[in-house]
């Protein structure tokens, strides 16, 4: 997941940088590794939600949404 953040950052500071907007390719780079944010936190909160939930349990089950809605 770092990785994909790491690249997505990457590739944005580059594109704006051959775009007319140059100076603003810092700010381009962080909403590149900011912008898979969420996917981070609902991955870790479905890893933490293992110690609450049966294992047998599916990501779309009623415990894991109720967890999620709850944090």
């Amino acid at each position: 997941m770092w990785k994909h953040s790491f690249t997505t950052g990457v590739i944005a500071k580059e594109l704006i940088n051959r775009s007319e907007y140059k100076q603003e390719s810092a700010q381009g780079y962080l909403i590149g590794l900011i912008c898979n944010l969420g996917d981070m936190i609902i991955y870790q909160l479905l890893m933490e939600s293992f110690a609450y939930v049966h294992p047998d349990c599916q990501p779309n089950s009623f415990a894991f949404k109720n967890l999620l809605i709850k944090n």
